[in-house]
């Protein structure tokens, strides 16, 4: 048996796996949390890429925390693209405990191999250096188990996941459950132990701490836009919009939405497929429009969406019509001036949540993002 310490900056975790990965006639991982960045930097390794294209590789993932739906539809696109690789989702209904497990395992002819560590497909965990930081601290043990027949060891696993399947705890990716869990950590800013100021008062300039999260900062965080008066459910946000906050980029993509109501009540998470049909109207689905009354105010202000990324796939959204007078007008206003010549454009502003929560001191706070305190990774 071997023991590594992973100092920052040092790739010792992904390299061992990688490393044991060659020649393996089978293999798997479970980890209690992923990343998108994570996922994406473990399947660019060639003996992992091969190993789940030609050979045979099952991947356990948990849900309490950090892995979200952008996480869970981005493993999914890897298993539709790769053979050999199976992934599940581990939904622990135990809310006093926690699904916390690191560790991968490799059979060969001769041998097999575990190695169990504290390390998460994260790319923090995996020892990437990150934007944000060079990674994570992290120690694991290396197993080598001599013999050809599958060993008590992996044996075992092998039991264990096979009983977590019969109890109905382990969910193909696509579940209904196991997306409302990923949407329910989509929503949460993890803070390190060491960074709990940052639930607090904030502090001078300077003295502000980073969230441990891997956000994707490429996007906006949010959109506030005027919506015209179109088809019932249908709002036509622009090509500007869907491209550079929905992430739409010409080909059919499915995203999840969730309405929040003015009076903070948050609806049934909702998937759907953006594109652009034949006659060019760049929109997205908002059912929720058929029940409000689309009126124009005395100023020519229109019905207003105001959305939240939570992350590349997660979208939280409110609408605010115009007899919703305070509302209406303080968010009106962060729209700058109507144009008051020529044709009536829909105004619309990519701003942050911070910016938003200022301007608008009574938006719904179920619309938002949350800082937690997360003891672990």
């Amino acid at each position: 048996m071997s023991f590594v310490i992973q100092f920052p900056g040092d790739r010792s975790h992904l390299s061992t796996i990688e490393q044991h990965a060659q020649d393996a006639i089978s293999g798997g991982g479970v980890f209690a949390f992923a990343t998108k960045g994570g996922v994406k930097e473990f399947f660019n390794q060639p003996h992992i890429m091969t190993l789940a294209s030609e050979r045979d590789f099952r991947v356990i993932v948990g849900l309490d925390a950090i892995t979200n739906t952008e996480t869970i539809y981005y493993l999914q696109e890897k298993s539709d693209e790769l053979p050999g690789l199976r992934v599940d989702a581990m939904l622990n209904e135990d809310a006093s405990r926690t699904f916390h497990p690191k560790f991968t395992w490799f059979r060969y002819p001769t041998h097999s191999s575990i190695i169990a560590g504290s390390g998460n497909l994260t790319t923090y965990g995996l020892g990437k250096p990150h934007e944000n930081g060079a990674g994570n601290w992290e120690a694991f043990n290396i197993l080598r188990i001599p013999g050809v027949a599958c060993p008590p060891e992996i044996q075992n696993i092998e039991d264990i996941l096979q009983f977590m399947e019969r109890n109905g705890q382990l969910l193909p990716l696509n579940n209904s459950r196991v997306i409302e869990r990923a949407a329910l950590n989509s929503r949460l800013r993890p803070i390190k132990a060491h960074n709990i100021q940052r639930l607090l008062p904030p502090l001078p300039q300077g003295n502000q701490v980073e969230a441990v999260a891997e956000i994707n900062q490429d996007y906006p965080e949010v959109l506030v836009r005027e919506l015209p008066l179109n088809r019932d459910g249908q709002a036509d946000v622009g090509k500007k919009v869907l491209r550079d906050f929905f992430g739409f980029t010409g080909q059919p993509r499915e995203i999840l939405t969730q309405y929040v109501d003015l009076a903070d009540l948050v609806h049934a998470l909702r998937a759907q497929r953006i594109f652009v049909n034949r006659s060019r109207n760049y929109r997205i689905e908002l059912r929720e429009i058929r029940d409000l009354d689309y009126d124009i105010a005395p100023d020519n202000g229109r019905m207003i969406l105001v959305a939240c990324r939570l992350d590349e796939r997660l979208f939280r959204y409110t609408l605010i019509p115009v007899a919703t007078h305070v509302s209406h007008a303080q968010v009106s206003a962060i729209l700058g001036p109507i144009p008051l010549a020529g044709r009536r454009l829909m105004r619309s502003a990519f701003i942050t949540v911070e910016e938003l929560k200022r301007r608008w001191p009574d938006v719904p706070s179920n619309l938002l993002p949350i800082n937690v305190h997360l003891i672990a990774d």
